[in-house]
């Protein structure tokens, strides 16, 4: 679901959100640190616009630690920062280029949308009954636009605990006019004989073609490869992270463990990852805004955006 962020005013909000997941999503942690940054060359006073951009751009970049997407899209925004303060000096300037680049940027985003909504929903069989895990705006327009052609037989949706992001799915679907099911997260492989193929978002993918996504993700994928369905993930080819081929391993975030029991008995040691990875094998296709791709090629998706 996409957010709105004209209702914030302070700049700093937005970043405590990202990091407390009050924003969640690849798309809207993207969008929301592209607005922080417009809120705070607003409030900036200084001559420092640059250096105060690359510094909150930074903080950004590493509030949450997979979200690939994210890192491209403001890296590109601080190398343009720089090469704009080598040609401009007068801070009012910057601040207006800065502006119109962070608009391009949005205006892009949503594109991107469309072009994926499109290719994903052509993807889609008619008579298709879905199983999603989790929520991601990617995978929802996806699934209102093959509706919108018809092709939509039902939706099952699975709670995904603890912070039940499945619920904004659900609820999101069903008020759209799809006839929609929420089941809990130990019912997927009793639902999955019922679904034609599953579908779910991406927060990173790597350079061997595997899926970064909600903890759950990789339990679903398996459940559809034993039955010899399809399990496909929405993803923009940006969530792909070249860093991966040099070495580097995507961060697989602990969150609290009150998330998963508030009054816990005090000896109790809860473990609550925030994400899993997919192995390659498990997935049939990514849909992404440049096409659909097997996870071989995946970065070649990457180059194309």
């Amino acid at each position: 679901m996409a957010l709105d962020f004209s209702k914030y005013r302070n700049w700093r909000q937005i970043e405590k959100d990202i990091h407390s997941i009050s924003i969640q999503g690849a798309r809207n942690v993207t969008r929301g640190s592209l607005h922080e940054i417009r809120l705070a060359m607003d409030e900036y006073k200084g001559k420092d616009m640059v250096k105060n951009l690359i510094k909150i751009s930074s903080r950004l970049m590493d509030a949450r630690p997979t979200e690939p997407m994210t890192r491209a899209i403001l890296s590109g925004l601080k190398n343009h920062s720089i090469r704009l303060d080598k040609e401009e000096k007068d801070p009012r300037k910057i601040k207006a280029r800065m502006g119109r680049s962070i608009e391009n940027i949005e205006e892009m985003m949503k594109e991107s949308m469309k072009s994926m909504a499109e290719i994903g929903s052509n993807y889609i069989e008619n008579g298709t009954a879905m199983m999603t895990y989790c929520h991601s705006s990617s995978g929802t327009n996806i699934i209102k636009k093959a509706h919108d052609k018809g092709k939509i037989a039902k939706v099952f949706v699975c709670e995904t605990r603890p912070l039940y992001q499945g619920r904004i799915t659900a609820s999101e679907l069903s008020s759209y006019g799809i006839d929609t099911y929420l089941i809990v997260d130990g019912a997927m492989a009793t639902y999955a004989k019922k679904a034609d193929m599953a579908m779910v978002g991406a927060d990173a993918i790597t350079s061997t073609g595997d899926l970064i996504n909600k903890i759950g993700s990789c339990s679903l994928s398996m459940v559809f490869k034993a039955y010899s369905k399809p399990f496909v993930s929405a993803a923009e080819a940006l969530k792909y992270d070249p860093d991966t081929s040099w070495g580097f391993n995507e961060k697989i975030e602990q969150r609290k463990g009150s998330e998963i029991w508030e009054k816990a008995p005090k000896r109790l040691k809860m473990l609550n990852p925030a994400f899993d990875q997919t192995h390659a094998g498990n997935i049939e296709a990514y849909i992404t805004d440049v096409g659909i791709c097997s996870s071989e090629n995946i970065e070649g998706a990457y180059n194309k955006a």
